[in-house]
């Protein structure tokens, strides 16, 4: 009887197991709050379904007032595809200040209703007006529920997380999401092309490419890549075509944007990895671990030489005719003459130093071991300062117009977003999910 009961436990978690596929990523909005700080335990958060049935998402999580850019995540999840009335939370442990208030005795109830299909990726946000839910000595919580929009085009940042099959839209003015598109196959690397309205998203397990329209944030077509294992790192080459490198493979691969069809393909050393389209030469620049080597090819993918005396290079930069690579292992950043070759300088940055980019003024080195993100004057041989962000800093996107810098921490799963000008952390965006390309739409 216990084996019979048992094996009927184990095909019911599989059956339930078969039918996700939706993720839902839930915020909330921080709006209107009064100079205490008010917090609340969420004792529980439910999804509610038809027929009064309640999918549970959470439980026992401490939510304030005082968030980074008025909005913190609550969870995201892998739901059932399906028609939802809105949701239910239980609250418990109000304070404000250092006083307490009653807490509702019964359950908030959010209408909102939605239909998720397939393997979509949709962001609800509970908006939280704050002071009006302060009665007295009562905590009577003033919600409302939001589901996402479409993104603006100009001032958006675009973040792919790989391990949960979604892009993410942050507004760069406001530094908080506002919605979440699903991209199935392990989503990495991105291109915006602005002249064509569209954002190209390499998806690695589906070794695809998938072509995103900004105006409407949906996707509108996918091309598949052959010759590809795992690509993983993307560059456009002008607006209609895109350099792949697929470390897996060893292969480099040229593909029309228009069309989808493969240019060129060459077989590059041993596990070619990031790679950098410079427009002024028309040059192409990938980065080999491996080979310790950086290659230098023509638009066509034939050889243009390369660059020798790296130790495990990682992310690649130019400014000014000289090209900034990233070493991992001895955590140092050289420096290369494009117009001769030549090593002019290496720098001291960190340990596992992966990632370059830089501003008008500035160029910022991730240091993912060591937990920092390098500041360097450009023709400077010396870190001016380093800002300590912990998790694993990664990818970075500079956004000039709000003098912002974006990390990405994937051990965090989030960003941290830095003043350019004070040159220090300003706050955090929660995701839930790993982060690895970002993106900035000005």
């Amino acid at each position: 009887m216990l084996l019979r009961f048992f094996t009927f436990l184990i095909f019911f978690l599989l059956l339930k197991g078969s039918c996700l596929g939706a993720r839902v990523n839930i915020f909330l909005n921080i709006i209107n709050p009064p100079p205490e700080e008010i917090s609340f335990k969420l004792k529980k958060l439910y999804l509610l379904k038809e027929g009064e049935r309640k999918l549970p998402l959470l439980q026992g999580k401490y939510v304030s007032s005082r968030v980074s850019f008025g909005q913190t995540l609550l969870t995201t999840q892998e739901i059932p595809p399906g028609t939802y009335k809105g949701l239910s939370l239980e609250i418990s442990d109000v304070c404000l200040g250092e006083g307490h208030l009653s807490s509702p005795a019964e359950p908030v109830i959010i209408n909102l209703p939605f239909r998720l299909r397939g393997k979509a990726s949709l962001s609800l946000f509970i908006l939280w007006y704050v002071r009006d839910s302060i009665q007295g000595s009562r905590f009577l919580p003033s919600f409302t529920g939001r589901l996402q929009g479409r993104p603006l085009r100009e001032e958006t940042l675009y973040v792919s997380c790989d391990d949960i099959d979604t892009l993410f839209a942050i507004r760069a003015d406001t530094n908080q999401v506002v919605a979440s598109l699903a991209v199935s196959g392990s989503p990495t690397d991105m291109a915006i092309s602005t002249a064509g309205n569209r954002l190209y998203v390499l998806a690695q397990d589906d070794r695809a490419i998938n072509v995103i329209e900004l105006s409407s944030f949906r996707p509108i077509d996918s091309f598949f890549l052959p010759l590809a294992t795992r690509p993983k790192y993307l560059a456009l080459v002008g607006s209609r075509s895109a350099v792949i490198t697929d470390p897996d493979s060893h292969f480099l691969l040229l593909v029309n944007l228009t069309s989808g069809g493969l240019l060129s393909s060459k077989r590059l050393g041993y596990q070619p990895s990031e790679v950098l389209y410079w427009e002024d030469k028309g040059q192409i620049f990938v980065s080999s671990p491996t080979d310790q080597v950086v290659y230098i090819l023509n638009t066509d993918l034939s050889s243009g030489g390369k660059l020798t005396g790296i130790m495990d290079p990682r992310g690649l930069w130019i400014r000014e005719k000289r090209l900034y690579v990233a070493e991992y292992r001895p955590g140092t950043l050289s420096i290369f003459n494009l117009d001769t070759g030549e090593l002019v300088g290496r720098v001291r940055s960190g340990r596992g130093t992966i990632r370059v980019s830089g501003s008008d003024s500035r160029l910022y080195i991730s240091n993912e071991e060591e937990g920092t993100v390098g500041i360097i004057s450009p023709g400077q041989l010396t870190i001016s300062k380093k800002i300590r962000v912990n998790g694993s800093p990664f990818t970075m996107a500079t956004y000039n117009q709000r003098k912002w810098l974006y990390v990405a921490d994937r051990k965090g799963k989030g960003l941290v977003v830095i003043d350019t000008i004070s040159e220090k952390i300003v706050g955090r965006i929660e995701l839930g999910g790993t982060p690895f390309a970002l993106v900035v739409h000005h």
